[in-house]
């Protein structure tokens, strides 16, 4: 037998558009009347479902903190080693890392692209080090940017900068060549330069071999 659907009520849309609003559902909850946080989520997603036009943003980020606080639910018996309360913690870690946000094209990695830059630059075993906490931080942004939200986006996006330097001291910026190349006019580096070039090019070629 099919289950029945509540009916959306208009208390369901006003905590949807206090939400909206930025409100958090504990004081939703209290503003409305709801029993607990979890029932004003729960009609803040009735009333988002039963609008004509879907808000795929608005249904991705309300899934993620539904999953979020049924974690957070689960995480005291976890931490005292309940085994179905952390199997069932680590579903919800699992269905949340896969929830993809709506307008993100799942081809667009950064991670992808620095491994491509590191690929076209030729650096060697000595750029180790600094090739691997590139991809870390990379890494670190595809997580926060795929299924992060607000905050969490914002603080992975402050790596950028870190990641820029990285790249400038491979010389896999535009700025930091023509740096470069402005600075070995004209005197002995010219030569260096020359040389990185075909250390460089003897790499990718016996990559590409």
């Amino acid at each position: 037998m099919a289950t029945r659907r509540r009916r959306v009520t208009e208390k369901d849309r006003k905590a949807l558009a206090l939400w909206r609003g930025g409100g958090s559902f504990e004081a939703i909850a209290e503003a409305l009347g709801y029993r607990s946080a979890e029932a004003a989520l729960g009609g803040a997603q009735r009333a988002l479902e039963s609008e004509p036009v879907p808000d795929l943003e608005a249904q991705w980020h309300i899934e993620v903190i539904r999953l979020d606080r049924l974690a957070a639910s689960l995480w005291g018996a976890a931490s005292k080693g309940d085994a179905e309360a952390i199997d069932r913690l680590l579903k919800i870690s699992e269905v949340r890392s896969k929830l993809r946000r709506p307008g993100k094209p799942d081809n667009i990695s950064l991670l992808e692209a620095f491994e491509e830059t590191v690929e076209a630059c030729g650096v060697d075993a000595r750029d180790s080090a600094l090739i691997a906490g590139g991809k870390k931080i990379a890494h670190r942004i595809d997580q926060a940017t795929q299924t992060a939200t607000g905050e969490e986006v914002t603080k992975a996006l402050y790596l950028l900068p870190h990641l820029n330097k990285i790249l400038e001291s491979m010389l896999a910026t535009p700025l930091s060549r023509r740096e470069f190349e402005q600075l070995a006019k004209g005197s002995s580096v010219g030569a260096e330069v020359d040389e990185l070039a075909k250390h460089r090019e003897k790499i990718r070629s016996r990559r590409g071999a």
